[in-house]
């Protein structure tokens, strides 16, 4: 086989693909990009439905964690106070 016939095979496939795509698209250019944002807005929206009750839950958390170190902090001021008198 030459070169020849497989650079024509490879146009002509090349070719046949551009044609089979602009013969079988859904839609026009902008109502297919129309339809791709749409889409994208609503994975989007599955994403932030899906991911908020974790977030919720992780802010609780974070809350009970800063409670929990003032409250520690606060109590080991005073013992900090009490150690560097007694040294």
């Amino acid at each position: 086989m030459s070169i020849g016939k497989i650079i024509l095979g490879a146009l002509a496939g090349f070719v046949s693909g551009v044609v089979a795509g602009l013969l079988f698209a859904p839609g026009e250019g902008p109502e297919t990009r129309v339809g791709i944002m749409n889409m994208r807005d609503a994975y989007v929206q599955q994403i932030i439905i899906r991911l908020d009750e974790p977030m919720k839950a992780t802010a609780e958390i974070n809350g009970g964690i800063k409670h929990l170190t003032e409250a520690l902090a606060k109590k080991g001021k005073p013992t900090n106070e009490e150690f560097i008198k007694r040294v």
